[in-house]
């Protein structure tokens, strides 16, 4: 991920260069680390901009989950770019979300913002600007462009004081397609 994202692939979307060959990988690889590469292969595309993509990598995770004894939590980071990519697909298919999304989702058993804020109860200080980012995205699905600004404020501050940075980066990267859209 890390070489891909140092522009040192051919493709930024493919794992395949120097480490490994996706391909290859895929198939021969035990399910957990298959799980692990659909985890790392949606956060590239989401970062990438290739949402249904990101999707295509999520669904593909959850169905090799199913056949797991344990889901890949890595400390909030699936669950996190999970709300990110959900949201971020459904924003382009719709234009807007359903009113339900900080409950009830049409993606079954999925609810980004409850989902994001047990994360937090369980440990706030990585957690609270991911929650924060969600919200945002949330409210500016939703039509409130002001607690949306508001949220991703909150979310950039949040996230530089926990000192993860790719993660604020991330913050302010989305508040600023918001004020471009």
């Amino acid at each position: 991920v890390a070489l891909n994202l140092m522009g040192k692939s051919n493709n930024p979307l493919e794992l395949t260069g120097e480490a490994m060959i996706q391909s290859q990988f895929i198939e021969e690889c035990p399910k957990q680390m298959k799980c692990g590469f659909y985890i790392l292969s949606s956060w590239l595309a989401y970062l990438f901009g290739e949402y249904k993509l990101a999707s295509l990598a999520v669904s593909n995770r959850m169905e090799a989950e199913k056949t797991t004894h344990k889901k890949l939590e890595w400390v909030g980071f699936t669950l996190f770019y999970d709300c990110l990519i959900y949201l971020a697909s459904a924003r382009r298919k719709q234009n807007s979300l359903t009113s339900d999304i900080s409950g009830k989702s049409k993606m079954s058993g999925f609810y980004p913002t409850a989902l994001m804020k047990k994360l937090v109860d369980y440990t706030q200080c990585n957690n609270q600007h991911r929650l924060l980012l969600v919200e945002a995205e949330v409210a500016y699905s939703k039509g409130e462009y002001n607690v949306a600004i508001e949220k991703y404020d909150s979310a950039i501050v949040a996230a530089e004081v926990v000192g993860i940075l790719h993660e604020q980066a991330i913050c302010n990267e989305r508040a600023g397609d918001f004020f471009l859209a």
